[in-house]
């Protein structure tokens, strides 16, 4: 990535406020087998990824700092009609975070996976956390899919047991103020208590008011958590801070970050 001047003004300017080590607990890594349909195009251009190629490519905003990255799968649309597509992607985390003790790792969870079937993946060494994503989901709308249309219920009793997160990317234009999001998050979050939900890209607030007004509904559960992967405007993390304080985690969306620009809230999206 080529630095312009006003990157290079601002890196000066917070480069010695960073810690020396830090944790991205939102990143993806691919093989090209794995991504079939937006492989070649946008970011998605190596054949694989690694987190010496995600340090690479951060280091010039990093300069003093080093990452330990959650790795997850980079969804593919490819999922709604060739399930294997899920299983290249899981193996490849799977054996990245094996290699590198920088790296833990998320496996894709299927709408349709027994608990049987997650908790074989999650004895892998380095996987940490479970990741859904709306592709599983047997409606195609995502203007109405529900979170239950992807995230099975086999995921929550496995991370119950386990103690681990569950990272949720949830659909539907409005978000947390969609009141069916809004009870699934906090009834499901008080039914599993070990389980730490990870509402993705602050709760999905690509239109910051979405979690703005919808913050103050949020049940006082400390199981829900936020995280800052892209797309998110100020206004969108400055909320899930002042609310959840202690639950916010930092996440780029690699590659999506690499994309230059800025996003605009507009409507229910951006």
């Amino acid at each position: 990535m080529i630095l312009t001047e006003e990157d290079n003004k601002l890196i000066e300017i917070y480069k010695d406020m960073l810690p020396s080590q830090i944790f991205d607990a939102h990143a993806h890594c691919y093989s090209s087998q794995s991504i079939p349909t937006i492989y070649g195009s946008g970011t998605y251009t190596r054949e694989c990824i690694t987190r010496d190629l995600y340090k690479s490519d951060l280091a010039p905003f990093f300069p003093k700092s080093d990452f330990t990255v959650n790795m997850i799968p980079m969804p593919d649309v490819k999922i709604k009609t060739d399930k294997s597509v899920i299983d290249v992607g899981n193996e490849y985390v799977i054996n990245l975070v094996k290699h590198d003790e920088k790296c833990v790792g998320s496996v894709y969870v299927d709408v349709t996976d027994s608990e049987q079937r997650i908790g074989d993946l999650v004895t892998n060494s380095g996987i940490k956390a479970l990741k859904c994503y709306h592709y599983s989901s047997p409606n195609p709308d995502p203007e109405t899919c529900a979170i239950s249309d992807f995230l099975p219920q086999s995921a929550w009793v496995v991370a119950n047991e386990k103690g681990m997160p569950i990272i949720l990317h949830m659909m539907r234009p409005k978000a947390l103020l969609d009141s069916e999001n809004l009870n699934y998050v906090n009834t499901m979050t008080s039914k599993y208590p070990n389980v730490k939900l990870v509402l993705a890209h602050c709760g999905r607030s690509f239109a910051p008011y979405t979690v703005v007004d919808a913050m103050y509904k949020l049940c006082d559960n400390e199981n829900i958590w936020f995280d800052t992967a892209a797309i998110c405007e100020s206004p969108s993390i400055i909320a899930c801070l002042k609310k959840a304080k202690g639950r916010v985690v930092w996440g780029t969306d690699y590659p999506i970050c690499l994309n230059v620009g800025k996003p605009i809230g507009m409507g229910a999206g951006f």
